[in-house]
């Protein structure tokens, strides 16, 4: 029987990697390969990650369609094992997932300050935080729009580079 997805912003998106690999990719990538020798064992150890988080997102599929109601990683965790477990993952992406957004005017603030020579760091992270903060609450798809040009922009950047 076919379920209906919920629409969480205007192009019905709803996977649960959402808050994963953003500016990360762009930020951290030089300091997790610095000491692998080459750049084919680089590409190999990214591979393998990709087939990992492949592996995830079957695991996840067979799960939503075991316990096809709204809630995600708790309900899942909590009926397949024990409420205790569903709690704790929440609890970890609570404090740890859902805070990785925050790393991303660390790592714009690092290219303006490339560009722009003694910009205030903590002023200029604070900044964009909010400026974030203030897109998303005036709604979805103010927020979706928002994401979806800054994705562009990030492509475009990667792409010119």
């Amino acid at each position: 029987m076919a379920h209906s997805v919920r629409r969480f912003d205007g192009h019905g998106h709803r996977h649960r990697g959402g808050r994963h690999g953003r500016v990360g990719v762009f930020t951290s990538l030089g300091y997790q390969v610095q000491d692998i020798p080459s750049g084919s064992l680089a590409l190999l150890l990214w591979i393998v990650g990709g087939i990992v988080a492949l592996c995830g997102v079957a695991a996840y599929s067979e799960l939503a369609g075991m316990f096809p109601r709204s809630s995600g990683e708790y309900n899942y965790l909590a009926r397949s094992y024990h409420p205790a477990i569903g709690f704790l993952a929440g609890w970890l992406s609570a404090t740890v997932g859902f805070a990785a957004p925050l790393r991303s005017p660390h790592g714009v603030r690092r290219v303006f300050q490339a560009l722009v020579p003694g910009a205030p760091a903590l002023a200029l992270g604070l900044g964009i935080a909010w400026l974030v903060t203030l897109v998303h609450l005036r709604g979805v798809r103010h927020g979706s729009l928002f994401h979806n040009i800054w994705t562009v922009l990030k492509l475009a950047l990667v792409v010119a580079s």
